[in-house]
């Protein structure tokens, strides 16, 4: 007569064990990849944004959108201009996962929401601002008076991670603050992995951490750590 084997209490306990600990091994690794996918679809939006924000430069005798005008948010700006794809729907915005960061879902947002606040800062320029500053590509470039380096397109942020911290549930909001506001409650916003992601003038994206925001050339800004 065949035997069969069978396991025994122990044996599928070892096994349970083990299929524990490969897991544990491979869960941070996934956890990583995924936060890794999600910086780097970020900054694929914020290259896309600041090139949206050049177009409608050129087309508007060099001034940006500035984070909102006439209560009209910028993204909503660029979506009735055609510089973004549009609907009737989503305050004109078709695509919502363009203008939000992919590791901000931890905050309520606009993809839950449906709220055009909620999405990508735009640079709200120091509080004091500096002669002849205004949201045009010059402005940005020559930045406040006290600019480390003035004309320089390579150090004025225009967008970023952002975040809105006097509010429950805290947001992303459409516009971040220099650390010279006397309200500091619209921050950059360390999303991936204690760094956050901005766009600048020249249309490339950075990674910066909080104390490169701190020490930012152009100007301090105000971070805000997950």
């Amino acid at each position: 007569m065949r035997r069969i084997a069978i396991f025994t209490l122990i044996e599928l306990l070892v096994v349970i064990a083990i299929i524990a600990i490969l897991a544990a091994m491979l869960l941070p690794a996934l956890a990583s990849s995924r936060a890794s996918a999600q910086a780097s679809n970020c900054r694929g939006n914020l290259k896309s944004l600041a090139l949206c924000q050049m177009m409608y430069a050129s087309d508007h005798n060099n001034n940006l959108t500035a984070p909102s005008r006439n209560s009209t948010p910028w993204t909503t700006i660029l979506a009735s201009g055609k510089y973004l794809p549009q609907n009737q729907k989503n305050f004109g915005i078709e695509n919502l996962d363009l203008v939000t960061c992919p590791g901000s879902r931890d905050l309520q947002n606009v993809i839950n929401t449906g709220n055009y606040a909620h999405t990508y800062g735009f640079h709200q320029g120091p509080s004091q601002h500096g002669a002849g500053w205004t949201y045009t590509v010059e402005g940005f470039a020559k930045g406040p008076t006290n600019s480390k380096n003035p004309g320089d397109p390579t150090a004025a942020i225009i967008l970023g991670d952002s975040i809105r911290t006097n509010v429950t549930p805290q947001v992303a909001f459409y516009c971040i603050l220099c650390k010279d506001f006397s309200s500091q409650a619209y921050g950059v916003y360390l999303t991936h992995g204690n760094m956050g992601n901005v766009a600048m003038l020249d249309g490339h994206v950075e990674s910066l951490n909080q104390e490169q925001f701190n020490n930012w050339a152009w100007h301090p800004m105000h971070s805000v750590k997950r």
